[in-house]
């Protein structure tokens, strides 16, 4: 019961669920006798299978993972963080707001790095399209971690990479720091470097946080269900990014 429970359920849910109903459609011409159709509707079903497999979305997220290493020398002038978005209007012990699951792997490194450098951290990230700043709300969780305030610096006007780097730039400027550990999701790295380095920024030390992949890789068979669109979808959108900021920065 366990092993068919696993089976069924990634058909069941999205994106499973459309590669279980592209095929029903596909049955369905098939009876019908419609052969376009049928081809059609069982490419589409595929399609959508291929592309939300673990083996694919390593093959485009592990370059962007791996591509920088951890430093072994953590020390630094300061630690900046980057957002990752926040969710509002939900139960918190300091708030209603709370960063999402990729924002809260990276805020929770940056708080294990100022463990062992005492560092400070420069939370970045502004009201995108919410009511509060990601710098703030991340702010507040440091403060219940036990950080004091004299060590939480708050950049809270940006609203993408490239404004994290560049109004960080300016704190960072003005406070005289010129060495940075840079924390965001491993996948980010190469497109949070690039802005970083385009900003002005001679010294940066990227720590990946958040890993989707593993260094060697080992596939079962569950890892050929569907399910990893999200991480598919992640790594497109870093390629997209890194093109755009080529062409534009």
């Amino acid at each position: 019961m366990f092993f068919i429970k696993k089976v069924l359920t990634p058909f069941l849910i999205p994106p499973g669920c459309f590669i279980t109903l592209s095929f029903f459609v596909a049955l369905y011409f098939f009876v019908k006798r419609e052969k376009k159709n049928v081809l059609v509707f069982l490419l589409l079903s595929g399609l959508i299978w291929v592309v939300s497999i673990k083996p694919l979305a390593d093959f485009f997220i592990h370059p962007l993972e791996y591509r920088y290493l951890r430093p072994d020398n953590l020390s630094a002038d300061v630690i900046i963080v980057l957002g990752g978005g926040i969710t509002e209007n939900v139960p918190d012990l300091s708030s209603t707001s709370f960063l999402k699951n990729d924002a809260l792997a990276r805020l929770v490194e940056a708080f294990r790095i100022y463990r062992r450098t005492g560092a400070p951290i420069m939370c970045t990230g502004g009201k995108v399209f919410s009511d509060r700043s990601e710098a703030r709300v991340a702010a507040e969780i440091l403060k219940d971690f036990g950080v004091k305030e004299s060590g939480i610096i708050i950049e809270d006007r940006s609203r993408d990479t490239y404004e994290n780097a560049k109004y960080s730039f300016k704190i960072c400027s003005e406070k005289g720091f010129s060495d940075i550990v840079l924390v965001t999701s491993a996948y980010h790295l190469p497109r949070a470097v690039m802005a970083f380095e385009k900003a002005g920024f001679k010294n940066i030390k990227p720590f990946g946080a958040a890993y989707k992949s593993t260094l060697k890789p080992q596939y079962r068979f569950c890892d050929f269900l569907p399910g990893q669109l999200q991480d598919f979808s992640s790594a497109l959108r870093e390629y997209f990014g890194l093109i755009f900021y080529k062409i534009y920065l």
